[in-house]
C-alpha cells in the first residue's frame, strides 16, 4: 500500500463501501467527525473507546510506521452502508501474512448497526478480494465461545471451526476454495 493520502483500493459491493484507511487518515478515524468531514459524510462523533484509540496510538500507528510496505494489513479498513451514509463497522488484519500464507481477521460492528448483516457481507466481499492476494491462503478469525452472532457470520461464510485456542473458538478460511 502506498503511503501516501489516498486508499490504495476501494471496495464497492452489495451497498457497502469499504475502505483500507492510509497512515494519514487514521488520526482522523480517531476523531471520528475529521473522517466523515473527508468522506462527505454526516458527522456522528467519535466512535472508538479509550481503549482502542490508545491500541491504535500505542502498537498499529507505530507498526504502520515501522512497516510501510504491510500497510495494508495493519491498517483498520472502515465498511460505510451507502444507503445510511454511515460508517456501520470496520475490520483489521493482525499483521502481515506469516509462512504459511495466513493472516487473521478481526472486525466489530458499531453497536447501533449490530444484527443488520453488515459483518457477513463485509467477509463475503473481503474474501472475495482475498482471492486476488496470491500472498494469502487462509483466512482465520477467533470469537468469545458465547459470540452467536459472530460464530454465524464466520459460518455463513465457509469458515471451518478449528477448535480451541488461547480460549476463542478458532475459525479457518480456505481462500482459494
Amino acid at each position: 500500500m502506498e503511503t501516501g493520502d489516498e486508499p490504495f483500493l476501494v471496495l464497492e459491493e452489495a451497498g457497502l463501501r469499504i475502505i483500507p484507511l492510509p497512515k494519514a487518515w487514521i488520526e482522523e478515524y480517531l476523531e471520528g467527525d475529521p473522517l466523515y468531514r473527508r468522506l462527505g459524510l454526516p458527522e456522528r462523533g467519535r466512535l472508538l473507546s479509550d481503549e482502542v484509540i490508545a491500541t491504535f496510538r500505542t502498537k498499529i500507528l507505530p507498526l504502520m510506521e515501522a512497516f510501510p510496505e504491510d500497510e495494508r494489513y495493519l491498517t483498520v479498513w472502515i465498511v460505510i452502508d451507502l444507503e445510511k451514509q454511515a460508517i456501520v463497522s470496520a475490520f483489521v488484519f493482525k499483521g502481515a501474512p506469516d509462512s504459511d500464507k495466513s493472516i487473521e481477521i478481526g472486525y466489530e460492528t458499531f453497536e447501533h448497526y449490530r444484527n443488520q448483516g453488515y459483518m457477513s457481507r463485509t467477509i463475503g466481499i473481503v474474501s472475495g478480494m482475498l482471492d486476488t492476494w496470491p500472498e494469502v491462503d487462509y483466512l482465520y478469525a477467533d470469537t468469545e465461545p458465547g459470540n452467536h452472532a459472530s460464530i454465524k457470520v464466520l459460518q455463513s461464510n465457509g469458515f471451518s471451526y478449528q477448535g480451541m485456542k488461547d480460549g476463542f473458538l478458532h475459525w479457518r478460511l480456505d481462500v482459494w476454495e
